[in-house]
């Protein structure tokens, strides 16, 4: 490969994550020698550049040990973005009827194998950019999945079998046996999918894929389904009870985040936590606080967000005063692309919350995550007569999540037929009105 001419970006970005999770799965070895630091050149971004030379000189040299699949799966996922360039066709804006005089007029000064080369390094490229960054970035989801789960297996039946031990391709016993680890018919299905995409893109054998295999995905759904335990919250009392403590030991800024974190329903390491002092405005006059959000989970395109003072019922977590003393601590000659939190880190956050739970006398209080507060802002909206689309709109979720997962259907329906009964106690039913 190094004596060939370098890669156009796209091409080189797209091949370069090939033989990375080729060679990661199987051996360096095998495909490791076929990269060559003028094709890593063509990767323009100059950290995905140093990463992919890191990893090939630890390849060749021998020092790379261990289970690398998620740096690398991180690495393609990245790396799919870098593909931008355009093929020379696309830079003439040539219509379809003008193409094949194009090719012609091409092949008769750079040759015909040049010409056909350059558009199947196209199509390369095209199949690598079918989804988005940030649907591929589920699709790793159930690679990752399955090779964990290949990893232990193989590793368990060393001795037992004569099979490949290869993770991949993968191999139809191993996947069989992983679709039966699922509780979830949908869940399963996605993941298959998910498997079969990179197995599109690495161009690798699907043979696995078989009836048996798509047999025992659709036996799931005659699985007795589990009822699943209730995911710890965080409500607006227990909110308050953990700012009190936390500001009594010094940590205001996980005071603060844990605010924002709550009133906005935010996702706390991808929405919280790497907001910027420019996303956050305060309007006095209107008593009110905006939270601009260049993207979510489900928008893409970005959101805002705005909440309004409740200092009449609760000072100590009002959104408006949060942002306020946030933007206070960092300070008036911060830039507006300055972090918010620049030294509180989603493990820091974990740590704080669990700890400061723990010191109130929360029993399972290692079981809390960072969505406790968006589950318990949640549930208290619902308790407070929001609907679930109102919900669904605040915390940015595409379909009614809430109604299963997020919210305590139970103490809603409580608190529903509780205020029903009070309303027809109140009602003069022999009125005559209707």
């Amino acid at each position: 490969m190094a004596d060939q001419a370098p890669l156009e970006p796209s091409v080189a970005a797209q091949e370069i994550c090939t033989w990375l999770l080729k060679s990661g799965f199987q051996t360096w070895e095998e495909v490791g020698s076929e990269v060559s630091d003028d094709d890593i050149q063509t990767v323009v971004t100059t950290g995905h550049a140093d990463l992919l030379r890191m990893f090939v000189a630890r390849a060749n040299s021998g020092s790379l040990r261990g289970p690398i699949w998620e740096l690398l799966i991180s690495t393609a996922t990245r790396l799919q973005s870098r593909s931008t360039s355009r093929t020379s066709l696309e830079a003439e804006g040539l219509q379809p009827r003008q193409v094949p005089g194009w090719m012609k007029t091409q092949a008769s000064s750079k040759g015909a194998a040049s010409v056909l080369g350059g558009l199947a390094d196209a199509v390369g490229s095209l199949r690598y950019k079918c989804v988005s960054q940030s649907s591929l970035r589920q699709y790793a989801s159930g690679l990752r999945c399955y090779v964990r789960f290949a990893v232990t297996a193989l590793d368990l039946s060393k001795g037992c079998s004569s099979e490949s031990n290869a993770v991949l391709p993968a191999r139809e016993d191993l996947v069989c046996l992983w679709l039966s680890t699922f509780r979830n018919q949908d869940t399963a299905k996605c993941y298959l999918t998910h498997l079969r995409k990179w197995h599109e893109w690495l161009d690798l054998s699907k043979k696995w894929d078989t009836i048996a295999v798509r047999q025992t995905a659709q036996g799931l759904s005659r699985n007795p389904r589990k009822t699943l335990a209730e995911k710890p919250r965080v409500s607006i009392q227990m909110l308050r009870n953990m700012v009190k403590r936390a500001i009594g030991r010094g940590l205001i800024d996980f005071s603060l985040a844990a605010i924002m974190g709550y009133h906005f329903l935010l996702r706390i390491p991808s929405e919280l936590l790497v907001a910027s002092v420019g996303q956050l405005i305060v309007n006095d006059s209107a008593k009110e606080v905006t939270l601009v959000l260049p993207r979510r989970k489900n928008l893409p395109a970005g959101d805002k967000q705005v909440r309004s003072c409740c200092c009449k019922t609760d000072s100590l977590t009002c959104p408006v005063e949060a942002a306020k003393a946030l933007l206070e601590r960092r300070g008036s000659s911060l830039l507006d692309g300055d972090p918010l939190f620049p030294l509180l880190s989603y493990r820091a956050f974990l740590f704080i919350l669990r700890s400061t739970l723990s010191g109130m006398g929360v029993g399972d209080a290692e079981s809390f995550g960072s969505h406790a507060l968006r589950r318990g802002a949640a549930s208290d909206l619902a308790k407070s007569g929001s609907s679930f689309q109102q919900i669904c709109a605040l915390g940015s979720w595409r379909s009614r999540v809430p109604a299963s997962v997020y919210v305590d259907l139970a103490e809603v329906q409580k608190l529903a037929s509780s205020t029903f009964m009070s309303l027809l106690e109140e009602s003069d039913s022999e009125s005559g009105e209707v």
